[in-house]
């Protein structure tokens, strides 16, 4: 069965409070560093796992953000050679119009899925349980 993970990445921080961003340029709580790690990559480094451990799966990260689609290609080039990484980056540019521009363009870029699971990228502690 073929199943996309669309992460969410693209949000625009409105009610985060500024004044804790101290390590990014823009305040951008995806980019924010939770113990030296942007928050973003706490549940990303999970769903990359949990897709690996299944053949067919795929995620969709679907941002607004140059930083975050430059991260997510970089890993991609420094994956080990062998090791699958399911991971595909689509720039949504009418993200900050709102949440359904984003899952509209996960939808788009997932093709021909059998069932579509969305997360949202500012829940570092969401558990793979």
């Amino acid at each position: 069965m073929k199943i996309k993970l669309i992460y969410l990445a693209a949000g625009n921080s409105r009610r985060f409070n500024s004044q804790r961003m101290q390590n990014t340029e823009a305040e951008n709580k995806l980019l924010y560093l939770l113990d030296e790690k942007p928050m973003f990559r706490y549940l990303f480094d999970r769903l990359v796992k949990v897709c690996q451990r299944h053949p067919e799966w795929e995620m969709i990260v679907v941002t607004q953000y140059p930083e975050i689609e430059h991260q997510v290609k970089a890993l991609q080039e420094n994956e080990q050679q062998g090791e699958r990484f399911p991971v595909k980056t689509v720039i949504s540019k009418d993200s900050y119009k709102g949440a359904a521009y984003s899952v509209k363009a996960g939808i788009r870029a997932a093709g021909d899925a059998d069932a579509y699971a969305f997360f949202v990228a500012d829940q570092p502690y969401f558990t793979e349980e």
